[in-house]
């Protein structure tokens, strides 16, 4: 059996240089990580009155209105 030290490189946020640039939206805690959001941005402006996000496709302007990114894709 191995034991663990907590010595590994990626315990220690400030020791941790990744390569990718990090994703920061104002809203939602978890960020944008998914590839999807280069395809679509998120239109307030069509969500005035509406609890319901709506996204719009960057090439064709179709409006996806509730469901988030997974139904985007």
């Amino acid at each position: 059996m191995s034991s663990h030290n907590g010595s590994t490189p990626s315990s220690d946020p400030s020791t941790n240089q990744s390569s990718q640039p990090l994703i920061s939206m104002s809203s939602g805690s978890r960020g944008r990580t998914d590839l999807a959001w280069g395809h679509c941005r998120e239109a307030p402006e069509l969500s005035v009155g509406c609890k319901k996000t709506k996204l719009v496709c960057l090439y064709c302007a179709k409006v996806f209105a509730g469901g988030g990114i997974n139904r985007f894709k």
